[in-house]
């Protein structure tokens, strides 16, 4: 499949398995919704099928190892081509990486080069947390965040999803809520529930959606938007 304009950089590796993985990370700006400003990016791995992209939560371990460290390459690269500063950096990842040893050690050695090379405070935002147990969670986030600028978690949107992820050490949390967007007030107060539960244990409550809605994403009580729709590699 021939990448899109959407995918500035795409890369073909070998799965665990063997067969090829076509991976992009494309960036979308993360917008402070107190005033409006940027305050860095957040890269997303995609894996391209042969005519949409491949639900992340459909590949094994070993293949979302493979995605997680690809893409990390890919935001290294975006990184050592971007003139200036960039603030901000959220770098998702699966906790199925984050739960290997062996792939924590070796990421610590490749933020640790990122860091020093760029000059950019990477943030890893981990996904794929339904089922894994607090004292898990506390154990692998301890670990991991000496070698970066913070840890984020990717959370659905409903209490059950949210609940377990408290005061595990997490600085912030992406709540998934899927558009379209609305300012009903049924909506808002839906939100606004997910909001006050995320508070009890991070400041920074992110979503993602585009510009027009983050007027709305204020009012739910979120305090970050990634610009949905706005992609730049």
């Amino acid at each position: 499949m021939a990448s899109s304009p959407e995918y500035l950089r795409v890369e073909t590796v070998a799965g665990s398995a063997g067969a090829p993985l076509k991976v992009a990370a494309p960036r979308e700006p993360v917008v402070s919704l107190r005033d409006g400003e940027a305050r860095g990016w957040r890269f997303a791995p995609v894996v391209l099928g042969d005519d949409r992209p491949v639900s992340l939560a459909a590949l094994d371990w070993g293949d979302a190892e493979v995605v997680d460290f690809t893409a990390l390459g890919l935001v290294h690269e975006a990184l050592r081509e971007h003139a200036g500063p960039v603030g901000m950096v959220l770098a998702p990842v699966s906790f199925s990486t984050l739960a290997s040893r062996r792939a924590r050690t070796l990421l610590a050695e490749r933020l640790a080069e990122a860091t020093a090379e760029t000059g950019a405070g990477l943030v890893l935002e981990v996904r794929g947390l339904k089922g894994v147990p607090s004292e898990r969670l506390r154990a692998v986030v301890a670990e991991i965040r000496p070698a970066c600028a913070g840890v984020v978690a990717e959370a659905p949107p409903d209490a059950a999803g949210l609940a377990p992820i408290g005061h595990c050490g997490f600085a912030g949390v992406h709540i998934r809520v899927q558009g379209p967007w609305s300012a009903e007030p049924q909506h808002l107060a839906r939100y606004q529930t997910l909001t006050d539960l995320a508070r009890g244990f991070t400041p920074f409550l992110l979503a993602r959606a585009p510009e027009a809605d983050h007027d709305i994403l204020a009012a739910a009580g979120f305090t970050h938007a990634v610009s949905a729709g706005m992609s730049r590699s």
